[in-house]
């Protein structure tokens, strides 16, 4: 045999691709259900469309929230359906067909792993079909290739082109990520730096460098230089996973089991970083563990996780050889398929989400043509049983995460945005009944309610959800500083200066607390509360913090409330131009307006003021600080 034909048709431990397919689709069913579905909310709200080709415009004109999310769920349902024994290839392709629509049609692609996650499941079309009985019985001689004598080769054997082709894939994925960060702006320290130079984990290895006499920028060029390296090592240690990792040389494996703590290091490091790159890392950590594991610890923990379907299994085929015999056990599978639907529907509608009972009923139609395609119909009952589980698992996923909440939330916010304030409300009612015992999300939904409230001059029941956002998190920033604000707007500046300062207090890094402190300060001339001197102090530091046309404004205001008006002109027209870069047009009159009373040396009084808007105050559903 040649070598090309070696490494495409080269034997491998069968439980790799066993493993393998098993743990990328519960990663990749985990991560729609529970984190990128919540992403749905932002598609179609205000003709939102990103999608990649002009020609998917006739597919689906404009994607909708309903779509997005239907989409993820049908994903997730064929991973699991996969999962639990679907049989043929149908279900892959239409995996994978429906995965890269997911991402083409939308900004899924701005982690870099959903393109590469297509060809994954591209690969996975062609996997072998292995099954726990085949890795795990005696009878091992029908994956195709014989167990080895060798003993370093542990359980049974098979050949795999697509399993060598997706580690050849992986390869060309760090490659390219090795070679796009060879230029200057990389190498010189400066990229990473900019992503994680405020982390503390890096400050010992920057000590010991300083005290060596080398500066702080000499180590973010070594770790700069370090990945690029990491990466490439890793690169070469894919391009052999497929030849070396059962190798009959120890040195191989060796190798191999070196390459593993390489990726675990990379990527382990990236997850310790805080780098926001969703899932990415934890799908790199299965397929190094799979490709460069020893095969007889990847056989041990396969045994391990395929009890529990194995024991599922066993009992199914009692239940078929006991019952399930001539009419009357197709009278049986008969209503269990009834069943089956309407526990699909059930799910489908206690998931209270757009799209979940198209989803739904669309994976149960892909199952079902999967078990008329590869005839199927002895094990109908257990293919039955692996919908149900999958079904079931999705529920287990939505009711067990915060995704629900996050998705009414988010599109509850986009509604307001585009000024459809009572579907805003109805939304963030729904995102209500998904917030649990997180008294952090109870709080910020109970703001984002008073912010509704408060626009549409509700001042007395904005303040009420207010005051129920700080019982329910009471070191909640962002509701000390809705209150403070709402009672700025009903002339109560006393009692709305205790809610700044403990806003400011509870989030030192967060510039409105302090300016909002500011501007009453300066603006309100009873003598209980006005402070120049002070006022001028925390509207610097807001700025500083901020650097908004709004902190601006409010120490321009707060030169003219302490006499200094020619201080107060100059930083009026330095806020004036942050204002028409930022495009405030609100805030661009109103300084205008100030500027006027700064020139005839009058401070701006808010009690005079009908209007009263300052930007420091504009109310937007609150992010944490």
């Amino acid at each position: 045999m040649s070598f090309w034909s070696r490494y495409w048709h080269g034997p491998i431990a069968a439980i790799r691709p066993y493993l393998l397919v098993k743990g990328a689709l519960i990663l990749l069913a985990i991560d729609l259900w529970t984190d990128r579905l919540a992403r749905g909310a932002h598609y179609g709200v205000g003709g939102f469309n990103v999608a990649h080709f002009q020609w998917l415009d006739a597919i689906q004109p404009m994607p909708s929230p309903g779509g997005y999310v239907g989409l993820m769920l049908l994903c997730g349902l064929l991973a699991m359906g996969i999962l639990f024994g679907a049989s043929g290839r149908l279900v892959p392709a239409c995996l994978f067909l429906a995965y890269t629509y997911s991402w083409s049609m939308s900004r899924l692609d701005g982690f870099q792993h959903h393109y590469f996650l297509s060809l994954v499941l591209f690969c996975l079309i062609f996997f072998p079909k292995i099954n726990h009985h085949q890795l795990f019985n005696a009878d091992k001689a029908k994956i195709g290739i014989k167990n080895h004598t060798d003993p370093s080769r542990a359980g049974p054997m098979t050949s795999a082109w697509s399993y060598a082709l997706l580690a050849a894939i992986i390869a060309i994925v760090y490659g390219y990520t090795a070679i796009t960060k060879c230029d200057l702006q990389w190498l010189s320290g400066q990229t990473f730096k900019s992503i994680g130079g405020t982390d503390t984990v890096f400050q010992p290895a920057i000590s010991v460098l300083a005290h060596i006499g080398l500066p702080e920028s000499a180590f973010w060029i070594l770790i700069s230089i370090g990945i690029v390296i990491l990466e490439s090592i890793v690169m070469l240690g894919y391009l052999a996973a497929a030849r070396c990792a059962d190798s009959t040389l120890r040195w191989r494996r060796m190798g191999c089991m070196g390459m593993w703590l390489v990726s675990m290091a990379l990527h382990l490091g990236i997850e310790l970083v805080g780098l926001q790159i969703g899932f990415f890392s934890y799908y790199m950590v299965l397929l190094a563990t799979v490709l460069f594991f020893p095969a007889k610890w990847l056989i041990a923990i396969g045994w391990l996780c395929a009890q529990p379907y194995r024991y599922l299994e066993s009992y199914f085929q009692q239940l078929m050889a006991a019952r399930l015999k001539g009419i009357v056990g197709w009278c049986i599978q008969a209503i269990l398929a009834i069943a089956l639907v309407g526990f699909t529907y059930l799910v489908a509608s206690v998931a209270n989400l757009p799209g979940a009972i198209s989803a739904c009923f669309a994976f149960l139609l892909i199952m079902a043509s999967s078990i008329l395609l590869v005839r199927a119909g002895r094990q109908l009952t257990a293919r039955m049983a692996a919908m149900a589980f999958a079904i079931g698992a999705l529920w287990i996923a939505l009711e067990a995460s915060y995704v629900r909440f996050d998705f009414y939330s988010a599109f509850a916010d986009n509604l307001k945005q585009m000024g459809y304030l009572n579907s805003a409300r109805e939304n963030f009612e729904k995102a209500y009944l998904y917030v649990k015992n997180d008294h952090e999300r109870r709080a910020h939904l109970l703001s984002a309610l008073g912010i509704l409230q408060q626009s549409k001059g509700r001042h007395t029941e904005a303040m009420e959800y207010y005051r129920k956002s700080l019982t329910a998190d009471p070191n909640y920033a962002a509701g000390h500083f809705f209150l403070g604000a709402a009672l700025t707007a009903t002339g109560e500046s006393e009692r709305a200066l205790e809610y700044f300062a403990a806003s400011a207090r509870l989030a030192p890094t967060w510039p409105k607390p302090f300016n909002g402190m500011a501007w009453i300060m300066a603006t309100d001339f009873d003598p209980s509360v006005h402070q120049p001197q002070q006022a001028i102090k925390h509207a610097r530091h807001a700025f500083e913090l901020g650097g908004h046309a709004s902190h601006l404004d409010t120490l321009a205001v707060a030169y003219a409330a302490a006499g200094q008006f020619d201080e107060a002109i100059k930083t009026a027209h330095k806020a004036l131009e942050l204002a028409k870069v930022e495009q405030a047009v609100d805030l661009i009159e109103e300084i205008e307006d100030r500027i006027a009373l700064f020139h005839q040396s009058i401070p701006y009084d808010a009690k005079l003021d009908a209007t009263n808007k300052p930007g420091h105050l504009e109310q937007h559903t609150p992010a944490d600080p």
